[in-house]
């Protein structure tokens, strides 16, 4: 019997389902990188899904329940290019943007319309492929290194161009760069107004940029010691 309140439903009107499991495991993969952006905790790239981007539920950081889409329900969204496109790091700058093998990509949005999955795209910008060292933001840029881990990239939005651009900053100083594992910033003081940016080579030194974009300022330096780092 049922009461007043519930629904009956006759024989045809539903289905049983069956077979599904986790989109992480440990036969699966788990994902290579996240973030936190809009309110959403961000996972990119898995073994068996190496180009999807997943984000939570909005300030449920732990729920990936892609629902019945609606604006804050999680997110599943693969990118679609004519080549495989790794990702191997997310990072949340003016824009989430997604650092990929094969080029980098970023979610287009405007201030009043945060990324929902009705409206959720992945807008390729640039085609150089990332390393799969963690970018880094500075003065207004995202500097990421290339995969082939010789040059320096600096990801900085066009007004102009409404897209983004990845020129080279380290193309007068390649020498100093030799295959990064690790990158770190220290941001400008008051009594040092330029950012400095410490890249870790392989054969343990660091090739040091001293940025200050509004006085044009990109300056190279080697710190070498008596040991690695």
């Amino acid at each position: 019997t049922q009461d007043n309140n519930s629904m009956t439903l006759e024989s045809g009107d539903w289905q049983l389902e069956t077979g599904y499991e986790d989109v992480w495991s440990d036969v699966r993969g788990y994902p290579k990188t996240c973030c936190f952006y809009q309110g959403r905790l961000w996972f990119g790239g898995s073994k068996d899904r190496p180009s999807t981007l997943w984000g939570s539920k909005v300030d449920l950081f732990f729920d990936f329940d892609i629902g019945g889409g609606k604006a804050d329900d999680a997110i599943d969204v693969t990118i679609d290019d004519d080549k495989v496109n790794a990702i191997v790091n997310i990072f949340p700058g003016r824009n989430l943007q997604i650092f990929t093998t094969g080029g980098e990509f970023y979610i287009p949005q405007t201030e009043t319309d945060p990324i929902k999955p009705e409206n959720v795209m992945l807008q390729k910008s640039t085609s150089h492929g990332s390393s799969k060292v963690k970018p880094v933001s500075v003065d207004g840029g995202t500097i990421f290194i290339e995969s082939s881990g010789r040059v320096i990239r600096e990801f900085l939005f066009n007004e102009l161009e409404r897209s983004y651009n990845a020129k080279s900053i380290s193309l007068l100083s390649s020498q100093l760069i030799q295959t990064p594992v690790a990158m770190a910033v220290r941001q400008s003081r008051s009594e040092s107004p330029a950012d400095y940016v410490y890249i870790v080579n392989t054969d343990g030194t660091i090739a040091v940029l001293n940025i200050l974009r509004s006085e044009q300022l990109l300056a190279w330096s080697l710190f070498e010691t008596n040991g690695v780092v």
